[in-house]
C-alpha cells in the first residue's frame, strides 16, 4: 500500500514554494508555474540583452553561493506576449532554471532563497552591463 507523505510545510512542493517567493519578488519575471519540480525565471530589465546578461552574471554569482543553477535559453518571440515593457533586441532570451525534485530541497527552501538573493543582490549592484536609458535605441 501506498502512503503519500505530506509535506512538512504542508501543501505543494519545493518548486512551487520557490516558484511563488519568485513570483513575488520585484527583480525577477517568471516564465511559468511548475508543473513538477522546474522552475524557470529571468531577471527583470527593459531589454531582452539585460535579461541575458543578469541571467548568465546570477548563475556565475549563485555558483559561488554553492547554489547551481542552470541556464536555458528561448526565442525572444515566446514572451513578447507575456513580458510587454521588454525591448526585444535580440532574437533568443536566457533565462535562469532549478530542477528542485529531490525531497530535502523542502527543508532547503530559506537557504536556496538566501543563496539566490545574495546572488542576485552582488549582481545589481555591479551592473555588469550598460543599462540602457529612455531614447538609447
Amino acid at each position: 500500500m501506498f502512503i503519500e507523505k505530506e509535506s512538512p510545510a504542508g501543501s505543494g512542493n519545493a518548486a512551487k514554494k520557490i516558484f511563488e517567493m519568485i513570483q513575488s519578488d520585484t527583480r525577477f519575471m517568471p516564465v511559468m508555474a511548475p508543473e513538477l519540480d522546474i522552475v524557470v525565471w529571468a531577471p527583470k530589465a527593459g531589454h531582452a540583452s539585460e535579461i541575458s546578461a543578469l541571467s548568465n552574471a546570477i548563475f556565475e554569482a549563485a555558483a559561488l553561493e554553492n547554489l547551481h543553477l542552470a541556464i536555458a535559453r528561448f526565442p525572444s518571440a515566446l514572451f513578447a506576449d507575456q513580458w510587454q515593457g521588454v525591448q526585444w533586441d535580440q532574437d533568443d532570451i536566457t533565462c535562469l532554471r532549478s530542477c528542485l525534485m529531490k525531497p530535502e530541497h523542502l527543508d532547503w527552501i530559506e537557504r536556496i532563497w538566501e543563496a539566490l538573493d545574495r546572488a542576485t543582490t552582488l549582481v545589481l549592484k555591479k551592473k555588469p552591463f550598460q543599462r540602457r536609458r529612455k531614447g538609447d535605441e
